[in-house]
């Protein structure tokens, strides 16, 4: 999961439930897909998270694997892609179909991972961040949208293009103190980093960092998390969790 966090604290939240890639996986949908993303709405999800990728003529793609088709979506265009399959291309949707969407909707935020393949140069990354820059000039609402990310220079390269919205950061090698140094908003780790770290939690608290993690799916460890007062937990289960 590579991430690059934004999500804003909302006081008329109900939940605190983000659908891992939209609500595919109890619903048989694709993962990533406008109707997983349509479903995590109806479910009231606080928000949904997707995995966002860049062609290589500057298109940003929601899908989670860097190839599509075998095909490296940072080395391809979006027309070469479309060629690929046009059956698949239901589950190779644009960034701004989902903005569209949350947009209109308001009740639920949507928190975008930049997706940083291996294969990824410098000018990759600034020309990443620039076009999301770019594209994020008519979503003017840094509550609805969020960034997360595991690369730590994308990161800080975003937060400079786009002050106003949250940025988070993944990889879960950098303490709370040096994230609120850095300028991000967040910490967005896998739930077993916190398990090493217990007072990463408390920490973040105090330094006004917003907390999430991922990918929580075991209900016992859920509740445990619950109870620490953690902002936000992103699961496979929404509609399970919900209910929790």
């Amino acid at each position: 999961m590579c991430v690059v966090t934004s999500i804003g604290l909302d006081e008329n939240s109900t939940n605190n439930i983000i659908a891992h890639r939209g609500a595919w996986k109890e619903f048989n949908l694709p993962q990533n897909s406008i109707a997983a993303l349509q479903k995590a709405m109806a479910l009231h999800c606080y928000g949904v998270e997707c995995d966002v990728h860049i062609t290589k003529d500057s298109i940003l793609v929601v899908h989670h694997d860097d190839d599509f088709f075998d095909m490296p979506i940072i080395s391809a265009t979006y027309s070469e892609l479309k060629q690929k399959s046009s059956i698949s291309l239901s589950v190779l949707p644009l960034l701004s179909e989902f903005l569209e969407l949350i947009k209109h909707h308001l009740q639920t935020h949507l928190i975008i991972e930049l997706k940083i393949p291996e294969i990824c140069t410098s000018a990759d990354k600034k020309r990443f961040v620039m076009a999301l820059s770019a594209l994020m000039k008519d979503y003017q609402q840094p509550f609805l949208f969020s960034f997360i990310t595991f690369d730590w220079y994308t990161a800080i390269q975003l937060k400079k293009e786009l002050p106003h919205f949250k940025i988070s950061y993944l990889n879960g090698d950098k303490t709370p103190e040096e994230i609120k140094a850095s300028g991000l908003d967040g910490v967005d780790y896998h739930f077993t980093r916190f398990l090493e770290h217990p007072d990463w939690l408390e920490k973040s608290r105090q330094l006004e960092l917003i907390t999430n993690t991922w990918t929580l799916n075991d209900p016992l460890v859920f509740q445990a998390f619950q109870q620490q007062t953690i902002d936000y937990i992103t699961t496979d289960y929404p509609a399970l969790f919900l209910e929790l």
